[in-house]
C-alpha cells in the first residue's frame, strides 16, 4: 500500500505524523463502525496469533490448556488469580511480537503507525464492554483512571461516599484528593466529611443487596456528596455490588457515581453505556488474562470527558480527551496492542472457560465446605470470580478456638446478620492472616491469600480457566494437615 499524503500539515497534537488526529480517528470509528485509516499489521504480530487460532480447543481446566495458555508454575497450587491475574501466553506473545515492531523503526512505529493501532485497540475493548470508543480511553491501571477522576472533582465543599468495604487504596485516593482540596479551598466553616464511610456489617444473609441498597438510599446525601464510589467486585470481601441499582439510586438523587470495576473485565459481562455510571474503570491483568498495563477508563458524559484530564502533562494535553490519555510520554504501548488478539480468543475460548470456572467454583465450595466445617462469608450467589470462605478453628496454634467453639460463633455470626449488624467479633488478627498465608506460601507452596474480617480469617479463593479440582483439594489437605498439626504456630 503507498504511503499516504500527510503534506498539509500535522494532524493533532505535536509534530507526529499520523493521518488523523487520534480524537476524528476515535470519531469516525465512532460513527461509522470501520477504521478511517489503515492499521498497519506486522507479519510478526500476525504469527504469533495463529498457532492459538488454529489450535483444537482443549478443556479448560485440563494440564494440557494450563501448559498451552498460561504461564502458571505446575509447582504451585496457585489460587489466587484475582490478585494480580495471570497472562494468557497469547497476549504475551502478541505483545512481545509489537514490542520487537517497535524497534526496527522505532521512529516510524512511533508516528506513523501508533495512533491508528491504539484507536483499532481501543475500538474493540469498547465492543467487548458495550460502549462507544468515544467513551474510553486506555490507562495503565485502574488507579490511573480513577486518580484523573477524583482530580476532575470539585470537593470544596462537598466529599466522597463510599463502603467501608472498598478497595484500601481508592480510601487512600478519596481521602487524599478530598481533603487536599478543602485545605487549599477552606478557610474556617464546617462543610461535610470529606469521605463519608458507610460501614457493612459481615457476614451477610440472602438479601442482603436490598439492605445494603436501603442503607445506602437512607445514607447518601446530594448536599454532601460530590461523588460516590463503589466497587463492581469487592476486593477483600469479593462480593458483586447491585452496580446497576446503586447507579441508579445515585442519580435519582443528583451524586455523581464512579464504579470501580478492577475485578469486572473478562469475569462479568458489561454494558456500560446501559449502566450509565459517571465513571467505570476496569483492569485487563486480571480476567482478561491481558499483559500487565491495560486498564480503561468510561467516561460517557461528553461534559465530564472535557473535564478529566490525564494525570500526567505531554503533547495531548488540551487537545481532547483521548489525546491527554494517549501520549503521557514515550513508553510501551505493547500490551494494549494486544488486546484485540486477547478478544478475538475469548470470542472462541470464553464460553467454555466461563462456564468451567462457574462449575469449578460450585464443586469446591461443596469440598471445602464439607471438609472445614465452614461456609462463605455470603451466599454463593453473591460471588464472581472468588469467593470468601471461613477457616475452621485450629488453623492458628496460640489461639484457642476449638472447632467445635468455631462452628457455634459462626452460627451466632449468621443469626446476627438478621439485624444488618456485625456478628460477634473473633479471635484473630491481620497478623495472624499474614502467618496462615505465610506458612501456605513458604510450606505448602500454595498461593492463596487470607484476609481478617471482624476477627475471623477467610481465604480468597479464586477460579480461573487454569484451575482444576485437584487444586482446591490440595489447599483442602493442607488446611487440614495444619489443623491436625496444631495449628500454625
Amino acid at each position: 500500500m503507498a504511503a499516504a499524503d500527510t503534506s498539509r500539515g500535522y494532524k493533532g497534537f505535536g509534530s507526529f505524523h499520523a493521518e488523523m488526529s487520534v480524537e476524528d480517528m476515535v470519531a469516525s470509528v465512532a460513527k461509522h463502525g470501520s477504521m478511517p485509516v489503515s492499521v498497519h499489521s506486522p507479519q510478526s504480530v500476525l504469527d504469533a496469533i495463529e498457532p492459538f487460532m488454529k489450535a483444537s480447543c482443549k478443556q479448560p481446566g485440563t494440564a494440557e490448556f494450563k501448559a498451552d495458555n498460561f504461564y502458571i508454575d505446575k509447582n504451585w497450587t496457585f489460587v489466587n488469580h484475582g490478585a494480580f491475574g495471570g497472562a494468557h501466553r497469547l497476549g504475551m506473545q502478541v505483545a512481545a511480537a509489537w514490542r520487537e515492531h517497535c524497534e526496527t523503526q522505532p521512529l516510524q512505529f512511533v508516528d506513523r503507525q501508533l495512533f491508528a493501532a491504539y484507536t483499532y485497540a481501543l475500538w474493540q475493548a469498547a465492543q467487548h464492554v458495550g460502549s462507544s470508543p468515544s467513551h474510553m480511553v486506555f490507562t495503565p491501571n485502574c488507579t490511573t483512571g480513577m486518580n484523573a477522576v477524583l482530580a476532575s472533582t470539585d470537593f470544596s465543599t462537598k466529599g466522597v461516599y463510599m463502603l467501608d468495604i472498598g478497595y484500601g487504596s481508592v480510601k487512600k485516593m478519596t481521602q487524599a484528593y478530598a481533603a487536599r482540596m478543602r485545605s487549599s479551598t477552606q478557610e474556617g466553616g464546617t462543610c461535610a466529611p470529606a469521605v463519608h464511610m458507610q460501614h457493612v456489617p459481615l457476614p451477610l444473609q440472602e438479601g442482603w443487596q436490598r439492605r445494603l441498597l436501603q442503607e445506602v438510599e437512607e445514607t447518601l446525601h446530594a448536599e454532601h456528596t460530590a461523588l460516590a464510589v463503589f466497587d463492581h467486585i469487592t476486593s477483600n470481601t469479593a462480593l458483586v455490588l447491585p452496580v446497576q441499582e446503586l447507579v441508579q439510586l445515585c442519580h435519582r438523587k443528583g451524586v455523581p457515581v464512579m464504579i470501580d470495576g478492577a475485578h469486572a473485565w473478562g469475569s462479568t459481562p458489561l454494558d456500560l453505556d446501559s449502566l450509565g455510571a459517571d465513571y467505570y474503570v476496569s483492569n485487563g491483568h486480571k480476567w482478561l488474562c491481558c499483559p500487565k498495563g491495560v486498564a480503561f477508563l468510561h467516561v460517557p458524559d461528553p461534559d465530564l470527558r472535557a473535564a478529566v484530564q490525564a494525570p500526567i502533562i505531554s503533547h495531548g494535553w488540551d487537545h481532547g480527551f483521548h489525546s491527554s490519555f494517549i501520549w503521557d510520554g514515550c513508553r510501551d504501548y505493547a500490551a494494549l496492542l494486544a488486546v484485540p488478539a486477547l478478544l478475538q480468543w475469548w470470542g472462541q475460548q470464553g464460553a467454555a472457560a466461563q462456564q468451567h470456572c462457574s462449575s469449578l467454583k460450585e464443586q469446591a465450595v461443596l469440598l471445602l465446605s464439607e471438609a472445614w466445617g465452614t461456609g462463605c462469608m455470603a451466599p454463593l450467589s453473591s460471588y464472581g470470580p472468588m469467593v470468601l470462605l471461613q477457616c475452621p478453628g485450629g488453623v492458628l496454634g496460640g489461639v484457642p478456638v476449638e472447632p467445635q467453639a468455631h462452628a457455634a460463633a459462626c452460627t451466632a455470626a449468621l443469626d446476627a446478620c438478621d439485624t444488618w449488624q456485625d456478628a460477634p467479633v473473633g479471635p484473630y488478627s491481620s497478623e495472624h492472616a499474614k502467618m496462615l498465608q505465610d506458612h501456605l506460601h513458604f510450606q505448602c507452596r500454595v498461593e492463596v491469600p487470607v484476609k481478617c474480617l471482624n476477627g475471623w480469617l477467610y481465604l480468597r479463593v479464586s477460579f480461573a480457566p487454569y484451575n482444576c479440582m485437584e487444586d482446591y483439594e490440595v489447599l483442602r489437605d493442607a488446611i487440614n494437615t495444619i489443623v491436625q498439626e496444631g495449628g500454625v504456630q
